[in-house]
């Protein structure tokens, strides 16, 4: 088991070139649309353990962190976020293993917009594209099957469904989105099993393909 403890500074700098006609960033009315500077200080509380950091078959990962953005330390937006993220490793027959994830995340105070919880991407609710919904508050699940086909050759399922919203009274289970899919490993790395992945997601009227390097969680 590792436990983990870390001091963050994030610093970051946007400007928006072109707004392509928004008409939230045209006429100012989003959160962020002036872009600026951020900067912020916060901390990471990490519980792992997993059998393996690039494939593991059994344990836990558990990260919980925050983030405090304030003018004091040269930020053009005080704003507060926190994120916590758990996940649960369980190998089954045949060397066959179920991931399951959670994750939260939310926001307060004056966030720029494009530093709200983003719903989609390549890690969690494959197929929406990432940042298309926003909010203060995203809350999202997924599980994982992963097995070994032949040689070097494996394949996963996914499924999972997630949300964003303004206030936590505003989740609703009819409202949340569904990720589902599959996907191709190529074992890339024998001596640390690092896998060469590509994986196809589907949501609601919606679809994407993902290529990387290692598990998606």
């Amino acid at each position: 088991d590792a436990t983990r403890i870390g001091i963050i500074y994030r610093y970051s700098f946007r400007d928006i070139t072109d707004d392509l006609g928004n008409p939230f960033l045209v006429d100012k009315s989003v959160q962020g649309a002036e872009a600026g500077s951020i900067s912020g200080v916060g901390f990471s509380w990490t519980w792992d353990t997993r059998d393996h950091i690039f494939y593991p078959q059994n344990g836990g990962y558990n990260r919980l962190s925050g983030m405090y953005y304030t003018s004091d330390l040269g930020s053009d937006y005080d704003y507060n976020r926190y994120e916590l993220d758990l996940r649960r490793y369980i190998k089954l027959r045949n060397d066959r293993i179920l991931a399951i994830q959670t994750i939260a995340q939310a926001t307060f105070n004056e966030t720029p917009f494009y530093e709200l919880p983003a719903l989609g991407g390549q890690r969690t609710m494959r197929g929406y594209y990432e940042g298309r919904f926003r909010d203060r508050l995203y809350l999202a699940g997924q599980v994982e099957y992963r097995m070994h086909l032949f040689w070097k050759i494996g394949a996963v399922a996914f499924v999972g469904a997630g949300d964003v919203t303004h206030e936590i009274g505003g989740f609703t289970v009819r409202d949340f989105k569904i990720s589902s899919g599959a996907g191709l490993r190529v074992l890339f790395n024998e001596a640390e099993h690092v896998n060469l992945r590509v994986d196809l997601g589907f949501g609601r009227n919606t679809n994407g393909v993902y290529f990387g390097l290692e598990e998606a969680f």
